[in-house]
């Protein structure tokens, strides 16, 4: 019998697990299955039924619609890392992989973690590539998001009922104080001529009763 290193792809052992066809469908569904099935070497983390089953409900569903496509490609090519790694010589610490980002590997006693995923079945190997079974979906890292600037333009406090009392009180205090303000010299002057008028007035009527 001819072994599965020599007549099978990474994407031809995952067609054939029923373990695999949420992966399988989420590899058609972006379109990378061309890809994975090329010359290589890709090593591949493949999470699965169970582990996409874990995801929070409709994410699944979700990331195969197309207008999603772009964010699955990201997802898948983040559980692939050029090259043939069998997990004895899979390099600890940060791997950079086909998406461009980076995942950790660390060895924990005998296990091996990527992130927070375990390898549950090591070094299924294909003709161009070696697959390890994980038993959860990776993330890529998310962006930073930066909150949007605040455009609102500034404004003024709205005056309250308060202040405006305040402020009519102020107006009529001012008056007041105005008023009490008055020159007593021009008020005697007023109360003057008007008596010097009064007086005037009677002398002018004598003269004609005289007459």
């Amino acid at each position: 019998l001819v072994p599965t290193s020599v007549t099978s792809t990474i994407v031809d052992i995952a067609v054939a697990n029923d373990d695999f066809s949420t992966l399988v469908a989420a590899v058609g569904a972006a379109g990378l299955a061309e890809v994975l099935s090329g010359d290589g070497p890709f090593t591949l983390f493949a999470p699965t039924n169970d582990a996409f089953d874990a995801l929070p409900e409709g994410t699944v569903t979700d990331l195969l619609k197309e207008e999603n496509k772009d964010k699955l490609i990201d997802i898948l090519k983040y559980h692939v890392v050029p090259g043939n790694f069998l997990s004895s010589y899979v390099p600890s610490g940060d791997v950079e992989t086909l998406n461009g980002d980076s995942f950790l590997v660390e060895v924990v006693e005998s296990s091996v973690m990527i992130d927070d995923a375990m390898v549950t079945m090591p070094d299924v190997i294909g003709s161009n590539g070696i697959i390890h079974v994980i038993d959860k979906v990776l993330m890529p890292p998310a962006d930073e998001v930066v909150p949007p600037a605040d455009d609102t333009p500034a404004t003024m406090p709205e005056t309250t009922d308060a202040a405006d009392d305040t402020a009519d009180d102020t107006a009529d205090a001012t008056t007041e104080d105005a008023a009490g303000d008055a020159d007593p010299v021009t008020d005697e002057s007023s109360a003057g001529a008007s008596g010097l008028a009064v007086t005037a007035a009677i002398v002018a009527a004598l003269a004609m009763v005289v007459a």
